[in-house]
């Protein structure tokens, strides 16, 4: 590097320094209505009244579809050589419930990850990092249905069933951290 650029790269260094240490500005209310700092966010911030049953709602509309749905599956699935649809016929719109209740729950809890903190949006996040692979293993299982591979089906089903229990401790960290005081 030549002389002449290291001044300036110092300078643009210690300006970027400056803004990312929100030392950039001399007015102190300009920096108080824009978003919150590292330091708020790292304080546990849970889940509203509101937002408290909001959440309880989705998650027992999800738990209300979600097994018997699997265990359906299982219970279609599980005759030996059954006639070409059959399992699909048996299952009916069950998935489709799923699918459904599964992206009412991504979208509540992806609502609320704007007004969380702390270990409320930890857990919170993880609860959603394990809503899109779910939801892509009932998509999977409603394929396997529609290719008529009875075994493959009572299999995955069996599989997705055994896979829940993270959805269940990842539902009940949020509940541990997002609860209102």
């Amino acid at each position: 590097m030549s002389r002449t650029w290291k001044p300036v790269a110092v300078l643009v260094v210690v300006l970027l320094a400056m803004l990312a240490a929100g030392c950039g500005s001399s007015n102190e209310d300009e920096n108080a209505t824009s978003t919150p700092t590292a330091t708020t966010n790292a304080a546990n911030k849970p889940f509203t009244a509101a937002q408290w049953q909001q959440y309880q709602a989705a998650v027992a509309s999800f738990q209300k579809v979600n097994l018997p749905a699997l265990n359906r599956v299982e219970a279609c699935a599980k005759r030996i050589n059954p006639p070409a649809g059959y399992v699909e016929k048996c299952v009916g719109d069950a998935l489709t419930k799923v699918t459904a209740a599964t992206n009412q729950v991504s979208k509540t809890l992806i609502g609320f990850t704007g007004s969380v903190g702390g270990a409320c949006l930890t857990a919170l996040n993880g609860f959603l990092g394990y809503v899109a692979p779910y939801k892509a293993s009932i998509q999977a299982l409603q394929q396997t249905i529609s290719s008529d591979n009875a075994a493959a089906a009572y299999n995955s089903a069996s599989s997705i069933e055994t896979a829940r229990a993270g959805g269940l401790a990842k539902n009940a960290a949020v509940k541990k951290e997002c609860a209102p005081a």
